[in-house]
């Protein structure tokens, strides 16, 4: 079977797939490339290049505002508390000059990664939508998937766009759909996901990421639960590699990852993250044992 750890899509191709691809092959039938975008170059499309930089948080003797944290996708991926403050981790994670995606997906074998800038551009709302227009901050992050299944192809592309929804010293919010190509019904669904961290204290930051794989054209019953399945399953495993590689190495970390929850139970319930720092800083047994799993 396929064991790759593809960070939107690990797809065992179920024998329906495996031939619907086959018969395609030989017809010389092709899927419709669903990252082509008529030829226009990434400028073209998310704008000019743009520095996002956070200024480092101020410690203050005033209470801290509670960061209003959104909704989460369907399943959580990582839920971690890190010592460091939220400017600190998006410089060493998401700026442009951080080499921290570079790493995560060589780490798990990626090929032709590129993590390009953020760029900006001014976009005017849909038609009906309320507001005016709206700067839009964004990158795009693309690779090479080799793919190991015999009767599947070879490799998928995959690319990624992220978008930031709220960037502040004290929390940010960052969208990313991931859409692939070259593989069955590639074009037919997304995987969409959430970054979301926020300071809980003065050197404590949560990090909570989720994602769900959403469909953007029918697809058979079977194959829908299939390929949604095994979408969340490499999404689990990635975000694994990111916890251990990434996060950790760079930060260490004061709370494993908790068990799988739902939405809502979550992303919302940031009582839970300061319920486990006030136990960590008044007992310094726990803090002992935590850093030592």
């Amino acid at each position: 079977g396929l064991k790759d750890h593809s960070p939107h899509l690990r797809l065992i191709l179920p024998a329906a797939a495996a031939l619907v691809w086959t018969i395609k092959r030989l017809t010389g039938h092709h899927e419709p490339d669903n990252l082509a975008e008529e030829g226009a170059s990434e400028a073209e499309i998310l704008g000019s290049t743009v520095t996002l930089t956070l200024a480092p948080a101020r410690r203050s003797a005033a209470p801290r505002l509670p960061y209003k944290v959104p909704s989460g996708k369907s399943t959580v991926l990582l839920d971690i508390l890190i010592p460091t403050t939220v400017p600190e981790f998006w410089k060493a994670i998401f700026h442009s000059d951080s080499d921290a995606f570079e790493r995560y997906h060589g780490s798990m074998g990626d090929k032709d990664i590129y993590v390009g800038p953020w760029r900006e551009k001014v976009e005017k709302p849909a038609p009906g939508a309320p507001g005016g227009d709206q700067k839009m901050q964004r990158r795009r992050v693309s690779f090479i998937k080799p793919l190991k299944n015999p009767l599947g192809p070879r490799q998928a592309a995959n690319q990624e766009t992220f978008r930031v929804v709220d960037l502040t010293s004290n929390g940010f919010t960052c969208e990313c759909i991931c859409k692939t190509a070259g593989v069955p019904f590639s074009n037919s669904f997304q995987n969409e996901l959430l970054w979301v961290g926020y300071q809980v204290e003065d050197n404590v930051m949560r990090l909570i990421v989720s994602g769900e794989c959403r469909f953007t054209e029918s697809v058979f019953g079977m194959l829908k639960n299939t390929i949604a399945r095994e979408s969340v399953n490499g999404m689990k495993s990635a975000y694994d590699t990111f916890f251990r590689k990434i996060v950790q190495e760079a930060f260490g970390i004061i709370e494993p990852e908790p068990e799988e929850k739902t939405r809502g139970s979550s992303v919302t319930k940031a009582g839970m993250a300061d319920s486990a720092i006030n136990l960590v800083t008044t007992n310094p047994a726990v803090m002992v044992a935590l850093l030592a799993t």
